[in-house]
């Protein structure tokens, strides 16, 4: 019994927890940085950060690219969607114009596209998080 429950202790201390992979892609140039959002509903997707469950702030490649990683999501279930910005002033918030056209580059998970005259919605972003684990967004701008 001591070896069994031992053996159970080793196992869970050992397993990794799982993460969340988007490599974002086509970034304009290096300047700035790239924040990955993880909404856990359409509650403020994409426009208002701090509704968020979780962001990645990570640097951009030589190449133009990036690698946000959400490190462990095992508490998040169901469906889920993640906003991406290119925030190359590093002001913390998306740069738009006078009549609030983005001027910094933006992505959304399953590269969903913006709407006509909107941001693209949470319907069309969401995946599974227990199915899906990586995924290739392309940046909009």
């Amino acid at each position: 019994m001591k070896t069994t429950l031992f053996t159970l202790v080793i196992l869970t201390w050992t397993l990794p927890a799982f993460a969340l992979n988007f490599e974002v892609t086509g970034l304009r140039n290096t300047d700035g940085k790239v924040t990955c959002y993880l909404y856990t509903s359409e509650d403020g997707f994409p426009t208002e950060p701090k509704k968020s469950a979780a962001k990645v702030t990570v640097e951009i490649s030589g190449d133009k690219s990036a690698l946000c990683q959400f490190d462990d999501v095992s508490d998040y279930k169901g469906n889920v969607a993640v906003s991406v910005l290119h925030d190359e002033d590093k002001n913390g918030e998306m740069k738009t114009n006078f009549i609030g056209i983005p001027q910094e580059g933006y992505a959304a998970s399953n590269n969903a596209e913006a709407q006509t005259f909107g941001p693209p919605t949470f319907k069309d972003a969401k995946f599974d998080i227990e199915i899906v684990k990586n995924q290739t967004l392309k940046m909009n701008y």
